[in-house]
């Protein structure tokens, strides 16, 4: 396009900050180019994961992958491994961890139990994490049974057919749940990054989200070239 078709804005010197003659700030198209100690720091990593990954909601799955009573899958992120599940109550969530000796508990990536076994010491829990039977329960010291122990429980919701886990002791509550439909609307129709959009509707300041069908977390350069200044950490 030719140069002299450009309309050429006029600057008034005496123009009022919040006039739209008044000089404008420059706009950041993306051209600068940003450390990349963000994306290989272990100390970077460790800070996200406490402040980000344990603290909020994560997308999980889809409630469709979880038709009837005992369909489960896992849902790994780092080293946590969280079996998500349909019981006689709706969707629940708990680690994958026995509570005697911490043996992973599931390792199939999906099926269908109603009950899970634990390979080390066959200890059986219900798939709503209660304690289902001790074998050889006669040999284990009473302080180490008398609570009954079950599953640890993981926070877990289900909305709009999307089903979210948090890792955090409270997990943070939205004025603007995720997946309500005028979430979901804003999210189909927004012109700026979808992933943020999903982020903002959620509470959360920054292009990150973790989903089941994604093996890293997305970041949008353009908008939020800066992700962990956003966050304060």
């Amino acid at each position: 396009m030719n140069s002299k078709m450009i309309p050429v804005a006029v600057i008034n010197p005496d123009a009022p900050a919040e006039s739209l003659e008044a000089k404008q700030p420059a706009i950041d198209n993306g051209a600068e180019i940003y450390g990349k100690e963000g994306y290989f720091s272990a100390e970077q990593m460790q800070r996200e994961w406490d402040k980000i990954w344990t603290e909020n909601w994560l997308i999980a799955g889809v409630s469709t992958d979880l038709p009837e009573v005992g369909d489960y899958f896992l849902f790994r992120v780092r080293s946590e491994s969280i079996i998500v599940t349909r019981t006689e109550d709706g969707i629940k969530a708990f680690y994958n961890v026995c509570p005697h000796r911490g043996a992973r508990l599931l390792t199939e990536e999906r099926g269908n139990k109603k009950v899970f076994v634990c390979p080390f010491h066959s200890w059986s829990f219900r798939n709503n994490g209660e304690l289902r039977t001790i074998t050889d329960e006669e040999t284990f010291q009473e302080p180490v049974i008398c609570h009954r122990p079950g599953l640890t429980p993981v926070a877990c919701e289900a909305h709009a057919g999307l089903i979210f886990v948090s890792m955090a002791d409270t997990p943070p509550r939205s004025k603007k749940p995720l997946a309500s439909r005028r979430a979901t609307s804003r999210i189909t129709r927004s012109t700026r990054c979808g992933w943020c959009a999903m982020c903002e509707a959620n509470g959360v300041r920054t292009g990150k989200w973790a989903s089941r069908r994604f093996t890293r977390a997305i970041t949008c350069t353009r908008c939020t070239p800066k992700p962990a200044v956003l966050w304060g950490i």
